[in-house]
């Protein structure tokens, strides 16, 4: 599995600047504050590698057949992505919650969906094309159809083929535009984004030598997410450790199989209340340090997800409070930095 990820092994860790560019209706749609050079400075002094931003282009589309992209979103995902690039940090930059509106993955979808999504990506590739291998594309986010059958567990055999079309549509546009392009790294996701067998058996990967097979690791799900629900445990136990191993267990097998090359560019768990009334930060870092070993152990680069909630709004998984500019977990952060 090393040798596999040879390439890509050393790019350590990384944070998600969530719940900004991605928010749909407009950067601070979802209560976050408008991004900052000095919020890239914090991650970048903090000590990350790795910088994702999500975006989410719909609302910025034009209308057929060229579907141009608003100008004026275009140089704003420019300047955020510049300032990281400045830096010194590797950025991956992606279509985000495109799915919510108009990237559908069903086969019949396909004939109206691939124009606009390979005119969309022709466009970000031109823009971003003088940046050099630091800069990395993610296709789509976690392709599926929302509240479909097997929507997290793989997909119908009709949405897994569908995500092929898609993968295989941003593979080759990307390529076409030349330049630095033509071997920057690129990321594509199984269904979902999930790693689970189902989906990943059915990925058919381009023949490309700079692509990357990403995923996203939030089990279990009774520790990772809700910090409301009664089955809902604030404490990092043996269950939840070898869930984590069976998504790296199901990794690898993936690896070994294909030879493809993985990194997890969403993972994390929310910040939980005891019932002493002090927050779940140690419970939180153990969970860092067992999964980031792991990560490290396969090679694996892993990027946190972090959306800037951290006591109101939905998700706590705000490892930073970007107003402040300052960690709200210190204990997380030195977990994270030390799994590098």
């Amino acid at each position: 599995m090393r040798e596999i990820q040879k390439e890509i092994a050393g790019w350590g860790v990384g944070i998600n600047l969530g719940n900004a560019l991605d928010a749909i209706g407009g950067e601070c749609a979802w209560g976050n504050p408008k991004t900052t050079e000095a919020m890239i400075d914090m991650y970048a002094e903090a000590g990350f590698d790795i910088l994702r931003i999500p975006v989410t282009w719909n609302l910025h589309i034009g209308e057929a057949p060229g579907y141009p992209v608003d100008p004026d979103w275009m140089d704003r995902v420019y300047e955020v992505v510049s300032w990281a690039m400045d830096r010194g940090l590797r950025v991956i930059l992606n279509t985000h919650h495109e799915q919510c509106a108009w990237l559908k993955t069903t086969l019949a979808d396909m004939p109206e969906v691939l124009p606009r999504f390979c005119a969309l990506w022709q466009q970000i590739a031109n823009r971003f094309e003088h940046f050099g291998e630091r800069l990395v594309f993610q296709g789509i986010n976690e392709p599926r159809v929302e509240h479909g059958e097997k929507e997290w567990e793989g997909g119908t055999a009709d949405v897994q083929a569908a995500v092929n079309v898609l993968n295989a549509a941003f593979v080759k546009t990307v390529r076409m535009t030349g330049g630095r392009n033509r071997e920057r790294w690129l990321c594509i996701p199984p269904v979902g984004a999930k790693p689970v067998r189902a989906g990943m058996n059915a990925m058919i990967l381009p023949k490309d030598d700079h692509l990357i097979v990403t995923v996203h690791s939030y089990s279990p799900a009774e520790f990772i997410m809700e910090h409301v629900p009664e089955n809902s445990t604030p404490y990092f136990t043996e269950t939840a450790k070898e869930a984590i191993r069976e998504d790296f267990e199901v990794i690898k097998e993936f690896a070994e199989q294909t030879g493809a090359r993985i990194m997890i560019t969403e993972h994390g768990a929310v910040t939980k209340v005891l019932p002493d009334g002090s927050r779940n930060d140690l419970e939180r870092a153990k969970y860092e340090q067992f999964f980031l070993a792991l990560a490290k152990e396969q090679g694996i680069p892993a990027v946190l997800w972090d959306n800037n909630y951290y006591d109101s709004g939905d998700e706590w998984f705000g490892l930073f409070d970007r107003s402040r500019l300052i960690c709200n977990s210190p204990l997380v952060l030195e977990a994270i930095l030390q799994g590098r």
